[in-house]
């Protein structure tokens, strides 16, 4: 009988590795829809071809969704916020558009907020690692943060959940990537989920000695009078 060549078994496991992961729905997210039309083209990029999509577990964070947003679309400021009450997180500098997240000496992401409406922010990212093993990684991320008030709380706390498309821009990485993520996806949701730790320990600095934070707030230079002006009406 035919007996195929042996190369001939390795051709699912190459279509597995180079083949990109199934398109969306032809029905878009609504969100899509809210995407700056100059930075349209870029997100559909990334949100219907990624090398992998990330969801890592909600998280409860102790403030309202009003000031959880607020600190959103000022990550420089929640930074600072962050700085003054004595959390030491990751690194964020303000850019001419958007901020630079420097999650490590070998890794850097620069990330532009796109869209804020109620209950959902989105930003697209670029970033590089790299590394003695992956010398130079690139890659670009779409993340959609999206946030609801829990019953009964009384609006102090919220639900966030982070969906994060993640492209990675050179083949035989990406390629890499698509083998390795069931083995290490774990860990890169934890990575993912740092991202807002910083904004989780803040509420917790808030419901210990909130009077400690106002006085914090109003003694630091870290602020401009207006940034002041804002966070008392949080705090």
């Amino acid at each position: 009988g035919f007996k195929p060549a042996p190369t001939l078994y390795l051709l699912p496991l190459v279509f597995f590795l180079f083949s990109p992961l199934p398109v969306l729905a032809k029905e878009p997210p609504v969100w899509l829809g809210e995407i700056p039309p100059q930075f349209s083209r870029e997100v559909d990029k990334v949100v219907h071809h990624p090398t992998f999509v990330r969801r890592p577990k909600p998280q409860t964070i102790g403030l309202s969704a009003e000031f959880y947003g607020f600190l959103l679309q000022d990550w420089d400021l929640a930074y600072r916020l962050a700085k003054v009450l004595g959390i030491k997180g990751y690194e964020v500098q303000k850019l001419n558009q958007g901020w630079r997240v420097r999650l490590n000496s070998r890794t850097l992401v620069d990330v532009l907020s796109l869209v804020h409406k109620e209950g959902r922010s989105s930003f697209i990212a670029t970033g590089e690692h790299r590394g003695r093993v992956i010398q130079h990684l690139k890659l670009k991320a779409f993340f959609l943060i999206e946030y609801r008030s829990l019953e009964g709380k009384g609006g102090s706390e919220i639900k966030s959940t982070m969906t994060s498309y993640i492209r990675i821009e050179q083949f035989l990485l990406a390629a890499i990537a698509k083998i390795t993520i069931p083995f290490v996806g774990e860990r890169i949701d934890r990575k993912l989920a740092a991202i807002l730790q910083d904004v989780e320990r803040i509420s917790r600095k808030i419901h210990e000695d909130p009077a400690a934070v106002r006085e914090a707030v109003e003694k630091s230079s870290q602020f401009t009078p207006a940034e002041k002006q804002a966070l008392k009406k949080y705090l």
